[in-house]
């Protein structure tokens, strides 16, 4: 259960916060174009990374129920 939480508070805690306060810090319209593809990638690759930990961690708690552990 821990892995759950920590696969999507660690993504979204250093993926998506620090962009979603630079923008809204900043604002959409004084942002070059660049930057805010930078963003949108950088939100995007920690999307894919909490999908990807919690597809992980789902397993690992699939394996350790099956096996008496949980």
């Amino acid at each position: 259960v821990i892995d759950l939480v920590s696969a999507i508070s660690t993504t979204v805690v250093f993926f998506m916060v620090p962009v979603i306060c630079y923008v809204k810090l900043y604002g959409w319209r004084r942002i070059p174009r660049y930057e805010l593809v930078l963003c949108a990638l950088l939100v995007a690759i920690g999307g894919v990374a909490c999908v990807w930990g919690l597809i992980d961690a789902i397993k690992s708690l699939r394996t350790a129920v099956k096996n008496g552990h949980g």
